[in-house]
């Protein structure tokens, strides 16, 4: 069946025009890239070490934000499928399609993720505190890759004419590549891919909430503490049931 050259023409259109939506932000993006970053690239002391620290802490940024937006949209729909998996599993067993160590592991790794449906609010702010940590984690080992005496070499410049960067340094250098790498590798994009894809994440990264659940629960029951401490003395002075 041909598709209608008018509908393709219009999506076309829709298309192109989202696509130039974007670019004044990428330009900017590009800018500032260009200006604090390359051109302050004689900053850099340890190239090896800078980009471990970047791909280090973007994969663990990325693996964090991803896996707290797909805790966030896991819903009754996603426990639905599981429930839906469960049963094609026990078909497939019962036709001896899959053996019965097959059959198992499949049913553990999916009660596995359904326990992470009623345990979801609990498992946030682990993850929060872990995302946290590795972002100020990043900021604060950048500028072990720097030269320790920035100024003592030819200041960098703008592009045009020989005018010094403004605010240009090493505390510049660090703020352009921290704020682009993390907030486009490790919030927006992992973000909007967990949310879209929130049972696949899950399913993925399963061990990540249980070791993260485990190390940071501590510190996590501290921190609700502060809202929950008062939600409980209102619920006791009121003689409310105390959740």
């Amino acid at each position: 069946m041909q598709s209608d050259p008018t509908d393709f023409a219009v999506r076309l259109r829709t298309f192109l025009a989202y696509v130039l939506s974007t670019v004044p932000g990428w330009c900017l993006i590009a800018a500032f890239l260009y200006v604090y970053g390359f051109r302050q690239r004689g900053l850099v002391k340890d190239e090896l070490l800078l980009f471990a620290i970047l791909a280090i802490g973007v994969v663990l940024s990325f693996v964090c934000s991803s896996v707290e937006m797909a805790l966030a949209h896991f819903d009754d729909k996603q426990l639905a499928t599981l429930s839906d998996l469960g049963k094609d599993n026990l078909n497939r067993r019962n036709t001896n399609t899959i053996s019965q160590e097959e059959f198992l592991v499949a049913q553990r790794n999916i009660s596995d993720i359904m326990l992470l449906y009623y345990r979801r609010e609990r498992l946030n702010a682990p993850i929060v505190i872990f995302n946290n940590m590795v972002n100020t984690a990043i900021a604060s080992l950048l500028p072990l890759a720097l030269l320790s005496s920035p100024g003592a070499g030819t200041p960098p410049t703008l592009p045009f004419g020989n005018h010094p960067i403004p605010f240009g340094g090493d505390e510049m250098f660090t703020f352009a590549l921290t704020i682009i790498s993390l907030v486009l590798f490790g919030e927006v994009i992992p973000k909007k891919l967990g949310m879209k894809y929130s049972l696949g994440f899950l399913r993925c990264f399963i061990h990540v909430i249980k070791v993260t659940d485990t190390i940071f629960w501590p510190l996590s029951r501290a921190f609700l503490s502060v809202v929950e401490i008062p939600s409980k003395l209102r619920q006791l002075v009121l003689g409310l049931p105390i959740e």
